[in-house]
């Protein structure tokens, strides 16, 4: 059982299936041990490693002046300019998904959530299976 403890990412459950198995072997057959447990979800002793999210080589931060801008909008809480500063973006370059991304932000935090829809379905078409545009849509 302490080596099976050494390593990290097994569930409990792992722990005492590889346990019990040894156990099996080294004792011929001859011991079956067993285990009972009441434990809810998932119990690591050593968990696993976290898991970092890959950044898409695709979705570079743009350094376009109005992005930038509506940024620097959005964080002072003036979204309505927020959004006019994101719309020139995307009118300037059509495939910058972070701006239909921060502009589709701006409309849910006021209310207008079927226009932020097309603006996170927009970020999908860009980059399919985009996490956060996923989760946007899903905000209602």
């Amino acid at each position: 059982m302490l080596e099976s403890l050494k390593t990290p990412g097994l569930t409990l459950d792992e722990v005492f299936n590889r346990t019990r198995l040894q156990v099996f072997r080294a004792s011929h057959e001859a011991q079956r041990p067993w285990a009972q447990s009441s434990v809810i979800g998932t119990f690591y002793f050593r968990p696993p490693a976290p898991v970092r999210p890959r950044v898409p080589e695709s979705a570079p931060v743009p350094t376009d002046a109005d992005f930038q801008q509506g940024l620097r909008d959005s964080r002072a809480g003036d979204l309505d300019k927020a959004a006019s500063a994101f719309t020139r973006a995307v009118e300037k370059n059509p495939s910058n998904a972070n701006a239909f991304y921060e502009r589709a932000m701006s409309y849910v935090a006021r209310d207008q959530f079927a226009k932020a829809v097309d603006d996170f379905n927009r970020v999908l078409q860009l980059r399919a299976g985009d996490l956060n545009a996923l989760i946007g849509r899903a905000l209602r």
